[in-house]
């Protein structure tokens, strides 16, 4: 199929003319989880009630933090039995640049209503992808991404 083709379906579907309800906290509605009410989310885990968290966090308080955590990064290395060794060490600039990107990225979606788990998992996997090294270890994402951007929100609450 062509990709003219692709676009005169979407075209015909009218999607891009749809409103899409949201709740009260500006989830979409029957989202699943997500779209819960604040009330509710406060019990759910990975689902943030972003109306009070945003109140008194600015663009700038994001940015710094993602600088401050993308200044280590946390390797794992193998020995030769196949165990896991993770290290701390500080961040190159290339990978001060690549995770303090990945991690702000992810906030700034939080910070704007996205699922903070969903979130947190894609920038992950994409740090992840970008960090993959030949020799001496692997960046361990869940350490150098995901619990920074799951840390500043469990902490603002």
């Amino acid at each position: 199929m062509h990709l003219d083709n692709y676009i005169k379906a979407l075209e015909s579907m009218s999607l891009h003319r749809q409103v899409i309800p949201r709740g009260p906290n500006g989830r979409l509605e029957g989202a699943g989880e997500e779209s819960a009410d604040p009330a509710r989310s406060k019990n759910m885990k990975g689902v943030v009630d972003m109306a009070t968290i945003t109140r008194d966090i600015t663009e700038q308080d994001l940015r710094e933090y993602a600088e401050k955590q993308a200044e280590t990064i946390v390797i794992r290395t193998y020995d030769e039995k196949g165990n896991s060794n993770d290290d701390r060490r500080a961040s190159t600039e290339a990978e001060k640049r690549i995770l303090s990107s990945i991690i702000y990225g992810g906030l700034l979606a939080i910070w704007s209503g996205a699922d903070e788990k969903s979130v947190a998992d894609a920038c992950e996997y994409i740090g992840n992808i970008l960090m993959r090294t030949d020799g001496i270890g692997e960046m361990n994402g869940y350490d150098s991404i995901y619990r920074p951007i799951r840390d500043f929100f469990d902490k603002s609450k």
